[in-house]
């Protein structure tokens, strides 16, 4: 009987033991999940008053709203976009609006909106937003990216927000130590074809042009 007793003692010793192993186990793995990531501590967002001249209005997301993550990332990518809204008044400031009032409900958010004289900035560059169409995938565009929508509002100047755009991204490019071939397209991601104006136009290499030129300062005067 005494056998008996001492194999029933060895089992739950065991048993506890290997309860213990599994807590620790998960305990590690939960650690590494929500831990910060290093590299996106040494990333201190930038909140820029000016870009080239532009104005910046910095006007986030509101912390309460569904549409912010408050998911900190490394930034290897900025990735452009256009608006798709033609209309009248469809500018920076009303795309700001959108994104603090409206956006929410479809679970939208990015990181600036650039048109013909300014440019206004809704979430911290660090902090993942919803625009790229692919969830949090790895090295994604959500989890990864900067996202800047162009607008294409028929009262503006398309042209003038293209190379605001292009002083934006070299801008974004030089803060965060990021090379030519960090600037993506949103189509590179989703496979949505945007930004559509680029892409329908064969004009994606002349905006990557115009970036170039803003990083070695060549940027004709507008």
């Amino acid at each position: 009987m005494r056998g008996i007793h001492i194999h029933v003692v060895d089992t739950k010793r065991t048993a506890i033991l290997l309860l213990f192993g599994g807590l620790l186990v998960l305990g590690l793995i939960l650690w590494g999940a929500l831990a910060p990531d290093p590299a996106a501590q040494q990333q201190t967002p930038a909140y820029p008053q000016q870009i080239a001249g532009i104005p910046v209005t910095t006007d986030l997301v509101p912390d309460t709203n569904s549409n912010r993550t408050h998911i900190n990332r490394e930034i290897r990518y900025v990735v452009i976009h256009e608006t798709g809204n033609p209309s009248v008044g469809a500018n920076a400031q009303a795309h700001a609006n959108y994104i603090k009032q409206g956006a929410q409900s479809r679970m939208v958010s990015w990181h600036y909106t650039v048109d013909d004289h300014e440019i206004y900035h809704h979430l911290p560059d660090n902090e993942v937003g919803w625009h790229a169409g692919d969830q949090l995938e790895q090295n994604g565009g959500n989890l990864n990216g900067i996202g800047v929508e162009i607008c294409i509002n028929e009262d503006g100047d398309f042209e003038q927000a293209l190379q605001n755009a292009a002083k934006l991204t070299a801008y974004l490019l030089q803060t965060y130590h990021l090379d030519l071939d960090c600037v993506k397209q949103h189509g590179d991601f989703s496979g949505k074809n945007c930004p559509a104006t680029l892409r329908d136009t064969g004009r994606w290499e002349e905006f990557l042009l115009l970036v170039e030129q803003n990083l070695q300062g060549t940027s004709p005067a507008n």
